[in-house]
């Protein structure tokens, strides 16, 4: 396009980014072929600038394609055309999210919320029958048996940044309970199902 349509879109930028009142750089040069762009730029935990989501303000394309709406007046008008981009690239946004994290992400986010844990084989029945309930109420939950040793799971399920430990034994199948342990290490016991799963709501 031309160098005052691109002035044009420029000055619509920052006249929107003053208007609010938000802190920005101007950046010559670095705007997309069809327009200058109004980029979203984020640190990560290691204060290293990505950027991410971008505004583009397009003066060009509907000159292009010639593009027309007709007006409240009744006459045709040329429209400008806004490119949104939210997250950016999605695939680099979740990197910087699991890199910013450290891959622990929220409960409510992440993929795996709670797994349960036995302690015996014998406990095998009531943990497949605790992960129904929690997926039945939305909660993305997993129990596959092992016959590693409890110590063994918990550390396989914090390596892998499962938020909710469930663990369950013989007083737990008893007392129709579970022990929760949190990434953090904390423990709470005598935690029924439905409570389990109003937490769990709270946090989702």
């Amino acid at each position: 396009g031309s160098n005052e349509l691109w002035e044009q879109a420029t000055n619509a930028l920052t006249g929107a980014l003053d208007s609010l009142a938000m802190p920005y750089a101007i950046k010559p040069g670095e705007g997309a072929f069809y327009g200058p762009k109004i980029e979203i730029v984020i640190k990560d935990s290691m204060s290293r600038e990505w950027q991410c989501g971008t505004i583009q303000v397009d003066f060009f394309q509907p000159e292009n394609f010639d593009i027309h709406y007709v007006a409240s007046s009744g006459e045709k008008e040329r429209p400008v055309i806004i490119h949104q981009a939210i997250f950016g690239s999605l695939e680099r946004f979740l990197a910087i999210l699991l890199e910013h994290h450290k891959g622990t992400l929220p409960f409510w986010l992440a993929p795996v919320q709670a797994r349960v844990l036995t302690i015996t084989d014998a406990c095998a029945p009531y943990a497949e029958e605790i992960k129904k309930a929690l997926i039945h109420a939305d909660i993305r939950a997993e129990y596959t048996p092992s016959s590693d040793p409890i110590s063994g799971q918990i550390k396989t399920a914090q390596g892998d940044r499962i938020p909710w430990m469930i663990v369950v034994g013989t007083k737990e199948v008893a007392a129709q309970t579970v022990t929760l342990r949190t990434l953090d290490g904390k423990q709470e016991f005598g935690i029924s199902i439905a409570t389990l799963i109003e937490r769990a709501k709270t946090l989702s």
